[in-house]
């Protein structure tokens, strides 16, 4: 279930290697998964740590010179983590 909170919903531009979050989609992703029922923060934890190894995973199939920017996108998936919550926590 974790696999898009880094692997989608982080958009970086090869050509200037600027990154946004889709806060939109992962609130969008949650709710399709648990409607109204809310989410706790150990589960939001474990759906989060399932992105990261998702995305540690699939770093092996792709060819060296990719690898570099693979790191930048999962050390930057990881940083929205929080600001996640807070806006799921907000509503």
């Amino acid at each position: 279930m974790g696999w898009p909170f880094i692997m989608q919903f982080v958009d970086f531009n090869h050509d200037t290697e600027e990154m946004t979050y889709r806060f939109d989609l992962a609130r969008s992703f949650l709710r399709g998964y648990f409607g109204t029922e809310e989410i706790s923060r150990e589960e939001f934890d474990l759906i989060f740590k399932g992105a990261e190894q998702m995305h540690i995973s699939y770093m092996q199939v792709y060819v060296p010179y990719a690898v570099d920017s693979l790191w930048k996108i999962l050390k930057f998936g990881i940083e929205q983590k929080n600001k996640l919550w807070e806006k799921i926590k907000k509503g």
